[in-house]
């Protein structure tokens, strides 16, 4: 899947979150979606209302986009956070999960992470495998 089809997807997710529209979320989550935080997960019918409890996002940096999976950085009051998505079949969002954002002393996070923060950054297709 290429950038392209996650693009509409992203571009209204994150017009939704800082504007605290729940229908508009929940009108791009697929069917069989789920929302996942430090709360735990949440079926589609139920993810849109702990997107937004506790007031709107604001979007804080780019969109990255790396085939069917995107993340953007996102702040609520003083809490940053990455959202990170994936687009499904439909052009609807598979999955959602808010996460803690990268600690800024790489030394500090596992092998494993740091493996998959270089492949996604990795422009040359035979290198990110």
């Amino acid at each position: 899947m290429n950038c392209r089809r996650a693009a509409p997807l992203v571009d209204a997710l994150t017009r939704a979150l800082p504007d605290g529209d729940e229908a508009t979320l929940a009108a791009h989550l697929g069917p069989k979606a789920f929302y996942v935080d430090a709360r735990g997960q949440r079926d589609a019918a139920d993810a849109p209302r702990p997107l937004l409890d506790g007031g709107p996002w604001i979007i804080e940096s780019k969109v990255d986009s790396h085939h069917d999976v995107f993340r953007v950085q996102v702040r609520r009051n003083d809490e940053m956070s990455v959202l990170l998505g994936a687009v499904g079949e439909e052009g609807l969002a598979s999955w959602l999960a808010l996460a803690a954002p990268p600690p800024s002393d790489p030394a500090s996070t596992s092998p494993v992470v740091r493996v998959y923060q270089q492949a996604w950054m990795e422009g040359r297709r035979g290198a990110r495998r």
